[in-house]
């Protein structure tokens, strides 16, 4: 450094800057003062490029051990992508069954049927005595078909059900992940288990599969702690934004399942109450 030099060259010439001399007796002693001058700082000068040079192997070491990290952090992201899946498809099979079940009807479907009947029964007989006092002709209402109706309402949710499982495991396609898509898998879930409960329950059928769901959805719960946080340390090892960190400020203290539920679609719920009535 300019020091250093500025100090070596005062010695060196037996006087400092200002003017004043070293007491140096004689060449021996300057000699000397040079030799202890020079050792002196070629240790210091040693010692920062050991410093330097542990710093790189530091930093070379934080690298592999990220490195070691996010390889780590992948078999995790791998091994939940695969818990999913397996939900994903219990849960599917679970939904075909209900199907299933909706279409061979139960004692209130029959009641249902049956109130309809004698209400056709009815409306032929008043009808029968307006024709015996009219010309004109009167058309009327199919009579009740309990096979196909009961088969088109099956058909139907059957159908939904296929449409929209390719939802859940598609928002875990892309990787890497984020916390949006954690959410959003947990959310369709969550949702797609709500509905299945609330058709069961609209068409009074028993829920034969409610133990094994509220199993599902306890696992469902452990999987999003665990994959949200498998996210964030990926984005943080990787100096990545978290959604979370700014979607905050927008949304106020409503969560990222919350935004998503008001939101979502509600075409199916109407759909659901047009069928229903």
């Amino acid at each position: 450094s300019h020091q250093i030099l500025k100090r070596y060259l005062e010695i060196r010439r037996g006087y400092r800057v200002d003017g004043s001399r070293f007491q140096h007796r004689n060449g021996k002693e300057q000699d000397a003062a040079l030799l202890s001058f020079l050792e002196e700082h070629s240790n210091s000068n040693s010692n920062e490029n050991d410093d330097d040079h542990s710093s790189d192997q530091d930093k070379e070491l934080n690298k592999a051990t990220e490195a070691a990290t996010l390889d780590e952090l992948e078999k995790k992201r791998q091994e939940l992508f695969n818990e999913a899946k397996a939900m994903t498809l219990s849960f599917y099979r679970t939904c075909i069954r209900c199907t299933k079940d909706i279409k061979h009807g139960n004692i209130y479907d029959e009641q249902e049927f049956q109130a309809r009947e004698e209400e056709q029964k009815a409306k032929r007989t008043d009808v029968k005595k307006m024709m015996s006092s009219s010309s004109s002709s009167i058309s009327f209402e199919p009579p009740v078909d309990r096979e196909n109706e009961l088969l088109s309402r099956s058909s139907y949710y059957l159908a939904f059900v296929k449409e929209s499982f390719g939802q859940e495991v598609d928002c875990l396609k892309t990787i890497p992940w984020s916390e949006s898509d954690v959410s959003r898998f947990t959310f369709l879930m969550k949702n797609g288990e709500e509905r299945r409960s609330w058709i069961l329950k609209t068409y009074k059928f028993d829920d034969p599969y409610y133990d094994s769901s509220r199993t599902t959805l306890r696992k469902l719960e452990s999987w999003d702690e665990k994959a949200t946080d498998v996210v964030q340390k990926i984005y943080r090892i990787n100096q990545w934004s978290l959604s979370s960190d700014y979607a905050s400020e927008d949304m106020g203290d409503m969560s990222m399942e919350e935004a998503m539920a008001e939101n979502w679609d509600v075409g199916w719920d109407d759909e659901i109450d047009r069928k229903t009535k």
